[in-house]
């Protein structure tokens, strides 16, 4: 038996362009069978349902074919037919990954943190137990104490949170506004330290002693490249796609990972989450995972793994601005600007820590460029004709990851929209054609 063509399988047929086979067949049998009068039944005749009916099955046995052949392929199963709209994710990803790579994929992780809570003069002293306060920051994110807590008459009291979503949301910036759902008059809340450059969240605190920060689940690009790098990872010298892997296998926490040799047999490790710092409690454990898995002839560079510094596109304004303008027919205004914000949170998701080499020279030029983001927005719906792509201003210029304030090229992550939700946070427009 001959297997057909990979294309012929993954081209299904409609519903409608099977009926119009079995009609056209139905006048004309061939074999000296006699032909049926297919387009003049009478309104109460069989003869449509039946062909109606056979159409559907076969149309709905094709399109399990495909998602069954489509599922045996990593690229392929994570196309927009098996992505699961919860998730934006496919279930195929995961079945791949656990059964041939022995991976699971990254759940999301909750911000885990400290809070600082003050009472007036005439307010407390309060007890509250674990779970009872809830706390509401002014980007929409719920907390909850992790442990009892005792806030004292006129003072202040310091207890690990925890968002009671996970998720990168919860790695709100220091200094957020911050209000308690729950009634205690007297009581203000704030994120602890208040100060500094450190983010809180990443800080452990003596209740818990510990900090996490928030991570979102993790995307099909990410887990297809972690089985990939598997095979690197069995070799017996440094490959860098086993020191990323074994960042990954070390702390949920890690979305980006980048390891730099430095000289002299020593590795710098460069770790981001998603939209966060990885805490000082992710970052020891990748630390010690390497540790024990790294050539003899190898040593991770003093302070390495650190946290990369995030450099980000501000889509509204800021160091960055990215505008894109999109033409299309007017009826898919709305289709065609959500295509393309998915489209682009999946490139941004999938783009490695300091962007890819973009253009020659010493030092060499490293970021997205204009023609990648032009791609991913044109392919992202049938009804895209046009693309046009501006960056700081500058038309069909590309996302250059140059070091800026000191942040050296390989800690900068790739552009996050403002919000990945919403197609203004990439400040887009649509042009009807």
């Amino acid at each position: 038996m001959t297997l057909p063509p990979l294309s012929t399988i993954l081209a299904t047929q409609t519903q409608a362009q099977i009926e119009a086979t079995l009609v056209a067949f139905l006048q004309n049998p061939g074999n000296g069978l006699p032909a049926l009068p297919a387009t003049s039944w009478g309104a109460t005749s069989y003869g449509p349902y039946l062909v109606g009916s056979e159409s559907l099955v076969l149309s709905q046995v094709y399109q399990s074919i495909q998602n069954l052949t489509m599922g045996g392929y990593f690229q392929l199963a994570s196309s927009s037919s098996l992505v699961s709209p919860t998730t934006g994710t496919s279930p195929w990803v995961d079945y791949g990954a656990q059964q041939f790579y022995n991976q699971l994929r990254m759940q999301a992780q909750p911000t885990i943190g400290p809070f600082q809570f003050t009472t007036t003069a005439s307010a407390g002293p309060y007890t509250v137990a674990a779970g009872q306060l809830q706390i509401l920051s002014a980007t929409g994110t719920t907390y909850t104490n992790v442990l009892s807590i005792t806030i004292p008459n006129n003072g202040t009291a310091v207890a690990t949170v925890q968002a009671v979503n996970p998720g990168s949301a919860g790695n709100i910036a220091n200094g957020t506004t911050l209000s308690l759902i729950t009634s205690l008059p007297g009581v203000t809340v704030q994120t602890y330290p208040n100060s500094g450059t450190t983010a809180w969240y990443t800080v452990p605190y003596t209740d818990t002693n510990t900090a996490q920060a928030g991570s979102d689940l993790e995307s099909d690009s990410s887990l297809i490249a972690r089985c990939l790098n598997q095979w690197v990872a069995m070799g017996t010298g440094s490959p860098m796609g086993a020191y990323i892997n074994w960042a990954f296998a070390a702390s949920n926490e890690v979305r980006y990972a980048l390891p730099v040799a430095t000289g002299l047999g020593s590795v710098a490790f460069y770790v981001y989450g998603s939209g966060g710092q990885v805490s000082s409690v992710g970052l020891t454990s990748i630390a010690n995972y390497i540790t024990n898995r790294m050539p003899l002839c190898s040593f991770i560079a003093p302070g390495s793994p650190v946290n990369a510094v995030p450099l980000q596109i501000n889509p509204t304004g800021g160091p960055i601005n990215f505008a894109a303008t999109i033409y299309g027919p007017s009826t898919s205004s709305a289709t065609g600007l959500a295509s393309a914000a998915a489209a682009l949170q999946l490139l941004v998701s999938s783009t490695p820590v300091g962007g890819y080499r973009i253009g020659p020279g010493i030092p060499e030029t490293f970021g997205i460029s204009n023609s990648d983001f032009v791609t991913a927005i044109q392919e992202s719906n049938s009804a895209i004709t046009k693309v046009s792509v501006s960056v700081s201003g500058v038309p069909g210029g590309d996302f250059v990851m140059t070091p800026a304030s000191g942040v050296p090229r390989i800690a900068q992550v790739p552009p996050l929209p403002s919000n990945p939700t919403s197609t203004t946070g990439w400040n887009m427009t649509w042009q009807a054609v």
